[in-house]
């Protein structure tokens, strides 16, 4: 058992303790900052805090209420940075107060804005997109002088449509809203970083597997072990491997998040709420999930005789995770069809199309509790498979070993 854990921690120290892991780790965080980073320059770029003025020709706003926030969301922190207003007698000072620089630009109701609604924008340079917003928010609550303060001011936030599953629903409550954009494309974004990790690493996993072959290095370590310990060793180390990965992934990622929503002031990255029920029926699929990948990896790489052929083989664990895209559109339309429940079970798509389901729906328990167990029956499976593999074709160097062979011969 101990050389078995000498195996693990040699074939995970082998890979993560190199510069490429460093880079392989940083490569979709950095992504995901430079989005974040493109999104507050694109911000920063719209907003303008300097005060703002306006001339009420028409005298339609009397004694005008203080202007209220525009939120781009319930959790928008900032909202809070109020543009001051300042009114003007005439046009005529509201010009020289902004080529004086006072002000960012003003508007300037017609002496017939209660018949026309019409208002002028004059600036030397566009206004910030928040202080316009937050100029029409000011009007639309002067025009409702009528109403309560706090009801006036509600009129005109809008609206933030917030759609629930009730408790009773089959996989339980779910919600869809602002506050839970983020919280919704998890299982997605779960999703993508398992196809990104089969397509960066199957190929460079295999062909070491196979150079091990012909230089004979596995031949003198199973003079010291078994084949069961070699290839469980090797797949707890590939597993531990893509868990560091994607835990250093999620580490930056929320580290960017939290620049993104409480230095840049990004509102769809303010308050982020993660749903812990739908992580976990995530994690149920996702570990049995990586399991069976490894060791499908493993008895890939002993049955090919070379590295060449290995670069063109590594595709085939790219597709299945895939597939499930295929059906996006029934998806869309039907979450709990058979045809997409069938694929939850089949073990090489079921962490894909879950995530695609749970992405839009709810996904009843059992049906994620029958895809964690046949998945994990299906990696044990495989791991038994890859021990075969190692079995029978130690000494077949430079020859392919089938997998009629694997399943047919005695050990």
């Amino acid at each position: 058992m101990n050389r078995m854990w000498l195996i693990a921690w040699h074939e995970y120290a082998m890979r993560v303790l190199k510069k490429g892991f460093l880079l392989a780790v940083a490569a979709l965080p950095v992504f995901v900052i430079a989005m974040v980073g493109l999104g507050a320059f694109i911000e920063s770029t719209e907003r303008d805090d300097r005060p703002l003025g306006y001339v009420d020709v028409a005298g339609a706003l009397g004694d005008p209420r203080p202007p209220v926030a525009w939120a781009r969301g319930p959790d928008d922190v900032g909202a809070a940075r109020l543009v001051p207003m300042a009114r003007f007698g005439s046009a005529d000072e509201a010009l020289a107060a902004l080529r004086r620089g006072e002000i960012q630009a003003y508007y300037v109701l017609a002496p017939d804005y209660a018949q026309t609604r019409r208002v002028e924008l004059y600036y030397l340079k566009a206004p910030g997109g928040n202080a316009t917003r937050q100029f029409w928010s000011f009007l639309q609550v002067n025009q409702l002088g009528g109403l309560d303060p706090a009801v006036a001011e509600r009129a005109t936030a809008g609206s933030n449509l917030t759609v629930r599953w009730p408790e009773g629903t089959p996989g339980g409550a779910r919600e869809f809203s602002p506050r839970t954009f983020l919280s919704n494309f998890l299982p997605m974004i779960l999703a993508m970083a398992n196809i990104y990790v089969l397509i960066s690493t199957s190929s460079t996993l295999i062909e070491a597997l196979v150079t091990e072959k012909e230089n004979r290095t596995i031949e003198i370590m199973l003079t010291s072990v078994s084949t069961e310990q070699l290839v469980i060793g090797k797949v707890i180390g590939i597993v531990g491997m893509t868990l560091t990965l994607l835990a250093g992934w999620a580490a930056l990622s929320v580290a960017a998040v939290w620049i993104g929503g409480q230095v840049f002031h990004l509102a769809i990255l303010q308050n982020v709420r993660v749903d812990g029920g739908m992580a976990l029926r995530m994690l149920v699929v996702a570990i049995p999930s990586l399991v069976l990948l490894s060791a499908l990896v493993v008895a890939l790489g002993i049955t090919l005789s070379d590295a060449h052929e290995a670069q063109q083989t590594s595709g085939l664990f790219v597709l299945p995770s895939v597939a499930p895209f295929w059906f996006s559109m029934l998806i869309f339309q039907n979450p709990a069809s058979p045809i997409l429940t069938i694929l939850t079970m089949v073990p090489l798509t079921a962490l894909t199309m879950l995530a695609l389901r749970l992405m839009l729906s709810a996904v009843p328990g059992w049906q994620v509790a029958a895809s964690a167990a046949i998945t994990a029956l299906a990696a044990v499976g495989a791991t038994w498979l890859a021990a075969r593999a190692f079995r029978l074709g130690l000494l077949r160097y430079g020859k392919k070993l089938s997998l009629r062979e694997i399943m047919g011969r005695s050990a």
